[in-house]
């Protein structure tokens, strides 16, 4: 997604950026399934309503809207044709050179919320990375930081820029993973020992 400069129309204080694949978009999309002119993004006295106009929608915070209007708010996730998001940082940047990163923001209150599961994840996945020689206990943390990392992620997509403490979510995965690989050695490693000392012992007998 691009930025062109501005081409709106003013009434008053409203002012409309067109949206789409044609190469005279205020926000330019780049995606095939875009429609030249998908969308107008029309912002009045600090608030904002999208009107779709495209062949396959819209997605507004995960629903849909096809040829109608709903407001929306800075933050909000927004899909064109459930491909391509918009990025607020190119309407915001063309309209005041600044981003807003939480408070009052167009008569709406943007304050990210902290990701789903992304603290547990993580302090999951680190404790069973610090703890990995104790294989059961480190396992059991490694899978549950795993699970919840993945939930988390999976809970956010598309909304992504809703939210922060994702890093935590990917950290906790990671060391989750890593916690896995180490244990999962030390497993096999403990099996062949194991078997070794078994196959003496026998061989004696």
């Amino acid at each position: 997604m691009q930025t062109r400069p501005l081409n709106y129309q003013s009434f008053s204080n409203m002012k409309t950026f067109r949206i789409g694949r044609a190469s005279d978009s205020d926000i330019l999309c780049t995606h095939l399934e875009v429609s030249n002119n998908h969308a107008d993004l029309i912002e009045e006295n600090g608030s904002y309503t999208l009107v779709d106009h495209s062949r396959n929608g819209t997605f507004v915070n995960g629903s849909r809207i096809h040829n109608s209007s709903c407001r929306v708010h800075y933050g909000d996730a927004i899909l064109f044709a459930g491909k391509e998001r918009l990025n607020w940082n190119l309407v915001t940047k063309s309209r005041v050179g600044t981003v807003p990163s939480s408070g009052n923001y167009g008569g709406s209150t943007y304050n990210q919320k902290i990701a789903p599961f992304s603290v547990a994840s993580m302090v999951c996945g680190i404790s069973s990375l610090v703890l990995s020689v104790s294989t059961i206990v480190a396992l059991v943390l490694a899978i549950v930081g795993l699970a919840l990392g993945v939930s988390g992620t999976r809970r956010i997509i598309g909304q992504e820029q809703l939210y922060k403490g994702i890093g935590m979510l990917r950290a906790g995965k990671i060391c989750s993973i890593i916690s896995l690989a180490i244990n999962g050695i030390v497993i096999v490693f403990c099996i062949i020992l194991f078997g070794a000392i078994g196959l003496t012992l026998f061989s004696y007998l």
